[in-house]
């Protein structure tokens, strides 16, 4: 095969697995902001007057983490995708020569050689992500289990009518 054609094939993967990095990337941000939606949801809903007893508790706790836990593991899973295809990307461009030093720039590379680099950072976007869903996840577990309704009627506030209480 000759050498244009070479490049031409490597430069439309490149494209493709570009492409796939950013679809990944928005699917997983887009799932974490409906998981903290439904998070915002629920304690919505205990907010407004929902006192539950320690049966329900129990029960919408194992809810939550059921929930937590399986958005954790499908974040996961494009992680596992985002990933492989990291790895097929620096390839690609280690074939076009783009962290190689005087290829396409004299005396510097086209790339930081630290691109190369596949260690994660607790910095990345999956980190943040796994990071935001459970914050979510321990604050709808706080507000099952330190009911509001209860905490507000200390201050002489009806939950359930937003009323203040006269005192007796």
């Amino acid at each position: 095969m000759e050498k244009d054609n070479k490049i031409e094939i490597i430069l439309n993967l490149l494209n493709e697995r570009y492409a796939s990095s950013h679809k990944m990337r928005e699917r997983s941000q887009s799932f974490a902001v409906w998981i903290a939606g439904l998070g915002i949801a629920l304690i919505w809903i205990l907010i407004n007057g929902t006192n539950l007893n320690i049966s329900q508790k129990i029960l919408v706790s194992i809810l939550t983490i059921g929930l937590g836990g399986l958005s954790i593991y499908f974040i996961s899973a494009i992680q596992r995708g985002f990933d492989n295809n990291r790895a097929i990307t620096i390839k690609l461009e280690k074939l076009l020569g783009c962290y190689k030093k005087n290829e396409y720039i004299e005396d510097d590379r086209l790339f930081p050689e630290e691109y190369i680099s596949k260690n994660k950072l607790w910095s990345n976007h999956f980190s943040t992500l796994y990071c935001w869903i459970i914050c979510v996840l321990l604050i709808v577990i706080a507000f099952i289990w330190i009911n509001p309704c209860k905490t507000m009627a200390i201050t002489k506030i009806d939950c359930s009518s937003k009323e203040v209480i006269k005192k007796r």
